[in-house]
């Protein structure tokens, strides 16, 4: 429907319409790869200055991206849509698998969340991530997941975080994160200039330094390391809330739907704690979902959803509501759904220590301990 809109009325009206900002030309965060090409040839390195881009904005991506970009012949405009359009098929398609395995309403409302439209109308590439992994971590190979979760790290690095869903298999997390770390030792001259790329900014972007410049803003910059610590002492109930009062309801798919949710939540509390990040980046929440419906205390379960939603569709917000209001509830309902996952994971991560414990437990002699 949203195809037939974009040809019935055009590109702008469309998005506007579904409360998506817009930027022309089309597909503009793949333009900043499509135009470091044109800067290589004149002599830039796009990760410091990109004149090829139509924004001008460095190329926050790793080197990779040109050796892609140049295979696929990005500076043809037909081969850059091609491309652009059969990511955004990988999208959808992933998307439609994940509501057939998982087939829940509040899976539909997240997968057309604001966030979700707009990885697809920026045609960004944090979608073909999604799209690997959505596909990989349902893999029962775990070799081949830990391949996939490779590939997504030499992608856009932040995947790194989700080598956390392989706790269960420690051989495989080693030498997964050992290569990853060979990796980023080999591209360090160029993690500067990725991490400066970023202009991540504003009520549609999420990350620990919003809620640090917020408070500051509130309270002056004297007074705010004691706003600061009060508000991580207020955090701490929301934590133990979620590590010690939920309990997940027992079915068929817990483990795949718990490996999902190491996988999506690690990767939305390390890009959290580490960087400023525009919310399509959200849409690995989506993964973090069929878990987070198995919460069988309904108060944990429903404000976890509320806020995830709410976070996930501040675009449509920022229209009806002051900005300063907009603000408070996107900073606010992220920063609650940080503490959230990071309290599940502490859950998950310690009935996995208990778990590994156990079975040692179980192969002592029936007279240990006796005298």
């Amino acid at each position: 429907m949203i195809g037939i809109a974009i040809i019935s009325f055009g590109w702008e009206l469309t998005w506007k319409v579904l409360h998506i900002p817009t930027l022309s030309p089309v597909f503009a965060d793949m333009r900043t790869i499509q135009g470091a090409l044109l800067s290589v040839e004149q002599g830039y390195n796009p990760q410091q200055a990109n004149p090829g881009d139509p924004w001008q904005r460095a190329m926050n991506y790793p080197s990779l991206w040109l050796v892609i970009a140049r295979h696929l012949q990005f500076d043809n405009e037909v081969h850059f849509l091609i491309f652009v359009f059969s990511t955004i098929v990988a999208y959808l398609t992933a998307c439609i698998f994940l509501l057939k395995t998982f087939p829940r309403f509040l899976m539909i409302a997240a997968l057309f969340s604001g966030a979700s439209l707009l990885a697809v109308e920026r045609g960004n590439n944090d979608i073909i991530v999604f799209a690997l992994l959505s596909v990989g971590l349902t893999l029962p190979a775990v070799l081949v997941r830990s391949g996939v979760l490779l590939i997504s790290t030499v992608l856009k690095l932040y995947p790194m975080f989700a080598f956390l869903s392989l706790i269960k298999h420690p051989r495989q997390l080693l030498g997964g994160m050992t290569i990853a770390v060979v990796y980023f030792i080999g591209i360090q001259p160029e993690l500067q200039f990725i991490w400066r790329g970023n202009t991540a900014e504003g009520v549609l972007s999420y990350g620990i330094a919003n809620l640090f410049r917020w408070i500051t803003a509130q309270v002056g910059n004297e007074l705010e390391p004691i706003a600061v610590g009060l508000g991580l002492i207020a955090s701490l109930p929301v934590c133990l809330l979620f590590t010690r009062n939920t309990h997940i309801q027992p079915s068929p798919q817990r483990e795949q739907k718990t490996t999902l949710f190491l996988a999506g939540g690690a990767i939305f509390a390390g890009t959290y704690l580490t960087t400023l990040n525009w919310d399509y980046r959200l849409i690995f929440l989506i993964f973090c979902l069929p878990y987070i419906l198995d919460i069988q205390q309904p108060l944990p379960r429903y404000s976890l959803v509320t806020c995830l939603l709410i976070a996930s569709n501040i675009g449509i917000l920022r229209w009806h509501l002051p900005v300063g209001l907009v603000e408070i509830i996107s900073i606010l309902c992220k920063h609650y759904v940080f503490l959230a996952i990071i309290g599940c994971l502490g859950k998950e991560f310690y009935l996995h220590m208990r778990a590994t414990r156990t079975p040692a437990l179980h192969r002592l002699p029936h007279n240990a301990g006796e005298g």
